[in-house]
């Protein structure tokens, strides 16, 4: 797909594009909605920087590759549904999109990278994925009304990721003589500083959610 400068609030990018470009849509102030169709692949590195009247945007599930800054500065979007392949979540991708007010994380997603929802004033709830491994530098910092977050126990968080007053909760699911039994610890019942791991459970048959 080739870059697009016109001023239509409602853009239906056409059937046969497999992927959006690097800046398609550079600092378009128009857009409002964005229909993405089934076979693009990949959203490129800034494809929607700084679209400021940007509210919403559905990902469909061929994506498997979005871009650093895809979103940076997407300051109206307070909807974004992601597909169930991504693996990664890249840096800066969701940066000062001070609109989102809620965000689900597929459970193919490993990482989240640095500053990744930096800034996402109106967040006030993440659904982490199950697959979760790393959390990057301030990718949750200065999302003022995150006050707790539930992760996965084995997730390694990067000290910073979220702000001090935002509460860790780690979440694990393991096996008991009964049957399935869930742990739902804060880092302040552990004992931990906030952006500590919680110790590993020594059981072979872990399983995380």
């Amino acid at each position: 797909m080739i870059k697009y400068d016109g001023v239509a609030r409602n853009v239906v990018i056409p059937n046969g594009i497999t992927a959006i470009v690097e800046e398609a849509f550079p600092d378009n102030i128009w857009i409002k909605s964005v229909t993405i169709p089934y076979g693009v692949t990949i959203i490129d590195y800034g494809a929607f920087e700084n679209c400021t009247s940007l509210e919403d945007v559905i990902i469909p599930d061929s994506v498997e590759e979005i871009g650093m800054y895809a979103f940076d500065g997407c300051e109206s979007l307070e909807e974004v549904t992601l597909n169930k392949n991504i693996t990664t979540i890249e840096e800066n991708t969701f940066y000062y999109c001070r609109s989102l007010k809620s965000i689900i994380i597929p459970d193919k997603v490993t990482s989240i990278g640095e500053y990744a929802f930096y800034m996402c004033e109106s967040l006030e709830k993440v659904t982490m994925s199950k697959g979760l491994k790393s959390i990057g530098e301030s990718a949750f910092s200065e999302c003022r009304n995150l006050k707790s977050v539930e992760i996965p126990s084995e997730v390694e968080v990067i000290e910073d990721a979220f702000d001090d007053d935002c509460e860790i909760i780690k979440i694990a699911v393991v096996k008991d003589p009964v049957g399935m039994k869930a742990e739902r610890t804060s880092d302040e019942e552990m004992g931990l500083q906030q952006k500590d791991i919680i110790n590993e459970i020594e059981t072979d048959d872990t399983i995380l959610f």
